[in-house]
């Protein structure tokens, strides 16, 4: 499931837009179940001069991410253009991102044998 908003507000001068940003996926893979959450805000501009149109924009998302016992936070920076001239139009898309992973497990068990154990991971 991937569920991508934008919401774009004008800010009364010229083209320019702010932008927010709230991107939610869950996905099922042969590592379980993958969340991420991505809350974000940046800049754009709108150019609209019929019937020609052009955007392009900024933004910056911070990431939260689960994949089973690994928690992780990221920042992500998307850069996008589009042109559109009626009889043809383009896409530019850029994404960069960064990850730090953080695994902690914590385990104790009384049955038979005592065992208390820790693990943790770090990237």
């Amino acid at each position: 499931m991937h569920i991508d908003i934008i919401i774009k507000i004008p800010t009364g001068i010229g083209p320019i837009v702010v932008l927010g940003t709230r991107i939610f996926n869950v996905a099922l893979n042969t590592s379980g179940i993958q969340i991420s959450l991505d809350l974000g805000f940046g800049i754009g501009v709108n150019f609209n001069i019929d019937p020609f149109s052009a955007s392009a924009s900024y933004t910056q998302n911070q990431t939260i991410l689960v994949i089973e016992a690994v928690f992780s936070l990221g920042i992500s920076t998307y850069i996008r253009a589009h042109v559109n001239l009626v009889i043809a139009s383009t896409d530019l898309y850029f994404e960069a991102w960064v990850y730090a992973s953080i695994k902690i497990i914590f385990y104790i068990s009384f049955f038979l044998v005592y065992n208390i154990g820790m693990e943790e991971e770090a990237y």
